[in-house]
């Protein structure tokens, strides 16, 4: 993975994090759900999951190739502008093009793991897909019968491993658990299945969990000539996020 993926991903989910939680009692650490401070929350609103912000970081095929530019100097010089935004921006579009052609859609998905996997540990989980969650969280003047409001932001895509020499999927999520009443911040955490980013540190807000051996592509082209599998691979790392957030709420 490149230094300027792992800065670009870690900058990314930290914005998410402070844009989130912008409540009492913020800390850098995120917020950890206090069950025995929770009891009364047995009723949640899952708020609309939208599509995921996909992202294909890798680096080029130009720069990979030694016969072309060796390495050294000149080496790192292209390396850092062959993995930046143009490069992952055009293959990030050739995975989301093939998405929407395929009619897949990961927002209902990672809403059917949370209702599911939320109700297997006792809570009443209402998804609410036609909800903004600012008409929610934004408002105390909004009637509900629900204790707490459950939101997600996330991204989703495959990452190059420098260390495993191919993609590898990355799913990254910022949830954030509101009580009702008063419209205050119970639950805080980043949640992502991926690479790990070589030891920056930002608190206990993100909890990782690597993605599963079976999906790994050894360029763009193999990526996207197995999109299926590539796609379930996603699929796979968010039904892990959804998991791992029923544990959190345990």
């Amino acid at each position: 993975m490149s230094h300027y993926s792992v800065s670009f991903k870690c900058g990314s989910l930290l914005i998410a994090f402070l844009l989130l939680c912008g409540c009492a009692g913020y800390r850098i650490g995120g917020v950890k759900f206090d069950k025995a401070a929770n009891t009364h929350i047995k009723k949640i609103e899952l708020l609309r999951i939208d599509e995921p912000n996909i992202k294909i970081y890798g680096a080029s095929k130009w720069y990979s190739n030694p016969l072309l530019f060796g390495g050294g100097i000149v080496g790192s010089f292209l390396s850092y502008y062959t993995t930046g935004v143009p490069t992952e921006k055009k293959q990030s579009g050739v995975f989301l093009k093939a998405k929407d052609e395929n009619f897949v859609f990961f927002g209902p998905l990672m809403a059917k793991a949370i209702q599911q996997e939320l109700t297997k540990i006792g809570y009443d989980v209402t998804y609410l897909d036609n909800i903004l969650p600012k008409e929610k969280i934004g408002k105390k003047d909004v009637q509900t019968d629900a204790d707490a409001f459950l939101f997600l932001s996330w991204n989703a895509g495959y990452d190059w491993s420098d260390k495993q020499k191919c993609f590898r999927p990355n799913v990254s999520a910022s949830i954030t658990l509101y009580e009702s009443r008063e419209r205050r911040c119970i639950y805080c955490r980043g949640i992502a299945v991926m690479e790990p980013h070589n030891g920056t540190e930002i608190g206990d807000f993100l909890i990782e969990m690597l993605p599963d051996e079976q999906y790994k592509y050894s360029s763009l082209d193999e990526l996207m000539q197995n999109f299926d599998e590539a796609a379930q691979g996603i699929i796979d790392c968010l039904n892990k996020i959804a998991v791992c957030l029923a544990e959190e709420l345990k």
